[in-house]
């Protein structure tokens, strides 16, 4: 695979991943109260999982916690910010660079 269809590959990725978080979050704005708070923590989770590799990815520190829970008024927002930063990654790094750091635990990894 050549730089312009992996970078189309992951593009195309993030695209579907974005519009279906977008999905979800249309559902629990809706009836909030319907949904039990381990949604608000997984999908908490998840926007804290990508936020952080973003920032792997980047060179920059995250500001969040694996495990933190955001209010669902943030939640929209922490989406947009996580698609945006990786397209523009996407876009802007070499995707075959090798990636160290560290895990919450102090753990060093490369991938």
């Amino acid at each position: 695979m050549n730089d312009k269809s992996i970078s189309h590959f992951y593009s195309t990725l993030f695209e579907y991943n974005y519009q279906s978080n977008l999905k979800i979050l249309d559902a629990i704005e809706k009836q909030p109260t319907a949904f039990p708070q381990k949604v608000f923590f997984l999908y908490s989770h998840i926007q804290n999982a990508h936020h952080i590799w973003n920032g792997r990815i980047s060179g920059n520190l995250s500001t969040y916690n694996v495990f933190q829970i955001h209010p669902l008024e943030q939640l929209r927002q922490l989406n947009e910010e996580n698609f945006h930063l990786s397209f523009k990654l996407i876009q802007t790094t070499e995707l075959d660079k090798e990636i160290l750091y560290s895990t919450s635990k102090g753990e060093n990894f490369s991938n």
